[in-house]
């Protein structure tokens, strides 16, 4: 009975033995690297429709490591106009969740200078490709990729709109990003999306870059976008937004929006040192309105918008002024790069301050027309 159980033994030893060796020898000579390789090629362009390239791939399976240089993404673009898609080098960091379950995450997710390119033709459609497999009269649904990403770098990019150009420098952690794309059998197809993230973190010219948490719905049609709900969390403020963009062929904004503005914020974002100390709760709607030409190219848009908003507990940090406690409320209308607060009310001093703001956004001359009630001089020498 001993010698059998041995016998077995040294069987299932160099059987596994032999396994580790042809799994070494799968990864060494690159036959692993290569199907992975294929496999993420393949992958690309069938959940997305794109044409896929890359100019490097290396599998650091010991580390669960994949670096890939030069991927490219081709949509419908032509072969004279930027690629809809391109990254110099990609670091990814997988982590297995469930083994048994195929289920992975992935800590780490660094992209070297992106570069995003979506161009809108005059008649609203853009360069962005249909995923492989939608073609009948049957509708057809699917989740284009799921991704959970520990910690997301994009690094010295930018997104070319057109001919606008924006930098895109970005890093955040905890991002989840979910794309679906639904093709009915009557109707345009659109994707369905939802992204959210934490500890995000921009940085533009001078101002302190700061970090804040965001998630969003959006819906984006071959030539048109919704944005359902995009939250944006920072520092002691907080952004409710619902965005629309009707068409492609012109930049045309719908906004409307809540939150509240912590004043102590905008001290620290813009390094302000006189901004008063204080919170402002607001609510409203805009558009913006783009110049003429295709998707709004040209030279500048207009802003228009109105709304309400109040402010509490606001305490002056002048010298000659300190005065606290104030509160303000009002509605505001914005047109012509002209501020109009009709109903400006302001308690402080004792007493109230009623009247009508006008403010010019060009070098910020304004004037107002108020009325002082109750102001107790006493308040007034002692602020």
């Amino acid at each position: 009975m001993k010698v059998r159980w041995k016998r077995w033994t040294r069987r299932v030893l160099a059987l596994a033995a032999a396994l580790v060796l042809i799994v070494f020898i799968v990864f060494e000579a690159g036959i692993a690297e290569k199907w992975l390789r294929d496999a993420v090629v393949s992958r690309i362009e069938r959940s997305t429709g794109a044409r896929a390239e890359i100019g490097g791939f290396h599998l650091h399976a010991w580390r669960l490591r994949i670096e890939i240089d030069d991927l490219t993404l081709h949509g419908t673009e032509a072969a004279s106009q930027p690629a809809l898609f391109h990254a110099d080098r990609v670091n990814i960091t997988i982590r297995i969740i469930s083994f048994f379950g195929r289920q992975i995450s992935l800590d780490e997710l660094i992209v070297e200078r992106p570069q995003v390119a979506v161009g809108i033709d005059s008649h609203g459609m853009s360069n962005l490709p249909t995923p492989k497999g939608t073609a009948g009269k049957n509708p057809w649904r699917a989740t284009l990729f799921e991704l959970r990403i520990g910690q997301l770098a994009l690094r010295d990019g930018s997104v070319l709109y057109n001919d606008r150009r924006t930098p895109l420098a970005v890093d955040g952690r905890n991002f989840n990003f979910a794309l679906h794309y639904d093709a009915p059998a009557a109707g345009a197809d659109s994707y369905i999306g939802n992204l959210s993230g934490e500890q995000v973190k921009l940085s533009a010219g001078k101002d302190v870059p700061f970090r804040f948490d965001v998630s969003s719905k959006f819906l984006l049609h071959r030539d048109s976008f919704e944005a359902d709900e995009l939250i944006i969390k920072a520092l002691h403020s907080e952004l409710n937004l619902s965005a629309e963009l009707p068409t492609f062929a012109r930049s045309d904004w719908d906004l409307k929006y809540r939150g509240r503005l912590s004043l102590a914020d905008v001290r620290t974002i813009f390094r302000a040192p006189t901004t008063p100390y204080g919170d402002a709760d607001f609510s409203g709607h805009a558009r913006y309105t783009a110049p003429l030409g295709v998707a709004g190219a040209g030279t500048e848009g207009e802003w228009t918008g109105g709304g309400y908003y109040s402010s509490r507990d606001i305490r002056m940090p002048y010298q000659y002024f300190h005065e606290k406690d104030m509160e303000t409320s009002g509605n505001f209308e914005i047109a012509h790069k002209h501020l109009v607060v009709p109903n400006v009310h302001v308690l402080a001093l004792g007493g109230t301050v009623d009247g009508r703001l006008d403010m010019d956004f060009k070098g910020l001359a304004f004037r107002t027309e108020t009325r002082l009630r109750g102001v107790s001089l006493a308040e007034l020498f002692r602020s």
